[in-house]
């Protein structure tokens, strides 16, 4: 008989953690920017992400994201128009902001010249 409960309660777990990896997989992307600025779109599974500059103007565009394993990056494109990828390997992304600065500024320094939407739990 307990060994029925153990094979039930094992057979339960596996199937919602199932569950749960699909519904995570289900999710809409994630999309952040300002017009004629520049984009950024978080995949649903929240692994990969693109960013794209979309103005000619000699500001660039960031993305600064912080994965389930605690680390922060900073994805920068531009100036100029074009799009950069970059994908998380361990983990997932699950918070993100977008930004935008002059074409000498280190978007990844905190003391630069940038603007940044309020970062987002994705």
């Amino acid at each position: 008989m307990e060994d029925r409960v153990v094979v039930a309660a094992v057979l339960t777990g596996t199937l919602l953690a199932s569950a749960s990896a699909h519904a995570e997989t289900g999710r809409a992307p994630w999309i952040g920017g300002l017009d004629g600025v520049g984009e950024v779109e978080i995949s649903g599974d929240r692994e990969n992400v693109t960013l794209c500059d979309h103005s000619t103007d000699d500001r660039r565009v960031a993305v600064q994201y912080r994965t389930t394993m605690g680390r922060v990056v900073v994805v920068q494109a531009g100036p100029g128009r074009g799009c950069v990828e970059d994908s998380v390997v361990v983990g997932s992304i699950e918070r993100a902001k977008f930004c935008y600065g002059l074409g000498g500024a280190d978007l990844g320094d905190p003391a630069a010249s940038r603007w940044c939407d309020e970062p987002e739990n994705i």
